[in-house]
């Protein structure tokens, strides 16, 4: 598929073919744009798909969330932003998008803000995995 290879502008070529028969890209399609995007640490597409998600009155879902976020693993303080995001918009955030922030502060060498988040996951009533305790400790 156009998304496992990360060829955002065949997926997107897709989405315009749909729109123009008068069929509505769902969040199934969205998602899949996105995870093109996300392929390619695409994060400003990532985040234009999700933003034009919204703009369409479709609700992003945990799996939409947490593919943006790992578009944003470059990036951790977008991804950041988006985990609260994600939390204002009443979509709880799970382990995996916990721990895709936490490793994103962790590989940019920034281990006070990957333990904060991994606090922060704690507090929100999730267990840490194997993977959080992981990437913490590769931060310190």
């Amino acid at each position: 598929s156009y998304a496992m290879r990360g060829d955002v502008e065949n997926a997107r070529l897709y989405m315009e073919r749909m729109a123009s028969q008068q069929l509505l890209p769902d969040v199934v399609s969205r998602n899949i744009v996105v995870a093109a995007c996300a392929k390619r640490a695409d994060f400003a597409e990532a985040e234009r798909q999700l933003q034009q998600m919204l703009q369409d009155a479709l609700e992003p879902n945990v799996n939409t969330y947490n593919t943006v976020l790992s578009a944003c693993t470059q990036k951790p303080y977008y991804a950041a932003g988006w985990l609260e995001h994600m939390a204002s918009s009443d979509i709880r955030p799970n382990e995996s998008s916990y721990n895709t922030v936490i490793k994103a502060f962790a590989k940019a060498g920034m281990p006070e803000q990957a333990e904060e988040y991994f606090n922060n996951m704690e507090k929100a009533g999730l267990r840490p995995t194997q993977q959080s305790f992981t990437s913490v400790l590769d931060a310190c």
